[in-house]
């Protein structure tokens, strides 16, 4: 592991994976999923969304998109 790594607990990896199921389950069976992540410290000047999204992404694979988002958040 490199000295920048950041080391991951069993419970954080638990936590990351119920959200990542939660969001796959969400999805229901769709081909693709188009999402937004939302920076929870900024409001939306346009009152669209909870918070200010900085991320717009599509994928077929919401499990894996979810956890490698979580992952990148990390390094």
């Amino acid at each position: 592991m490199c000295n920048n790594s950041l080391e991951i607990g069993l419970d954080f990896e638990d936590r990351m994976n119920e959200l990542a199921t939660q969001f796959a389950q969400a999805a229901d069976g769709a081909p693709y999923v188009v999402y937004a992540i939302l920076d929870p410290t900024k409001t939306d000047p346009r009152s669209r969304y909870q918070a200010l999204p900085f991320y717009v992404g599509e994928t077929k694979n919401p499990h894996g998109r979810a956890i490698d988002h979580i992952r990148r958040a990390l390094a």
